[in-house]
């Protein structure tokens, strides 16, 4: 090896790293859009009933993480195997693309982002204004709120003022959704109906032994929708 040589076989060792993180980076990405695609999760079902664009916006992530992948792996393979001169020509181009690629999705959130907002508002406002245990046909919608509820230990969206909406409480008087309760997940059932201590037929959601923040206080809003005490 001359004493030339030293200074590029530095350069190719760190180009080896760069596509080594890169690589990893694009797994990271690939598997997470996959696991996004086939989860069934409740704030993924909401999401994708919110977002038209959710299983595009998921379907360029994958691509992108795809892509970074098989950049890394070319990127290193290449200047072993075809030279640096060889790889460098399809590596750049590609580079190109995948940074072109990365902006975009930001870029569609940004411009997106009051409308993302109103849909979401307006989604959860809807789900909490339509719950009712004896719909059987929108059951899943109501599984997704109780779940949410639950989960994340709130109750409505920007607090329990939001259930003075909803017709089946009104109706039945001494009742609250048993996923907004405060008391321990073992002390009563975290889905559908449950009794009030004391039944009165002016009891009102303000009566409800039921948890005061919202599920944007909890943290579940998009960033510009949280509010602070």
């Amino acid at each position: 090896m001359g004493s030339h040589d030293g200074p590029f076989v530095c350069l190719k060792c760190l180009f080896c790293f760069f596509n080594v993180l890169l690589f990893l980076v694009g797994a990271a990405m690939f598997s997470l859009g996959l696991w996004v695609l086939i989860t069934k999760s409740a704030y993924i079902s909401i999401l994708q009933s919110v977002f038209d664009s959710f299983q595009s916006l998921l379907y360029i992530f994958i691509a992108i993480g795809a892509l970074a992948m098989f950049l890394g792996l070319w990127g290193c393979l290449g200047v072993y195997h075809f030279g640096v001169k060889f790889a460098l020509m399809a590596y750049i181009p590609l580079l190109i693309v995948l940074i072109i690629f990365h902006f975009f999705p930001g870029l569609f959130v940004y411009f997106k982002q009051q409308k993302m907002e109103d849909e979401l508002n307006k989604t959860i406002l809807s789900l909490i204004q339509n719950y009712n245990p004896m719909d059987q046909a929108n059951q899943h919608k109501r599984l997704t709120l109780d779940y949410v509820q639950a989960r994340m230990s709130c109750c409505g969206w920007t607090g329990p003022e939001n259930w003075k909406n909803n017709t089946f409480f009104q109706n039945k008087m001494g009742t609250y959704p048993c996923s907004c309760s405060n008391h321990p997940n073992n002390f009563q059932p975290m889905l559908g109906v449950c009794q009030l201590n004391t039944v009165s037929h002016k009891s009102v959601v303000s009566d409800w032994p039921v948890k005061k923040q919202g599920s944007i206080m909890a943290g579940w809003g998009i960033p510009g929708l949280r509010t602070t005490d």
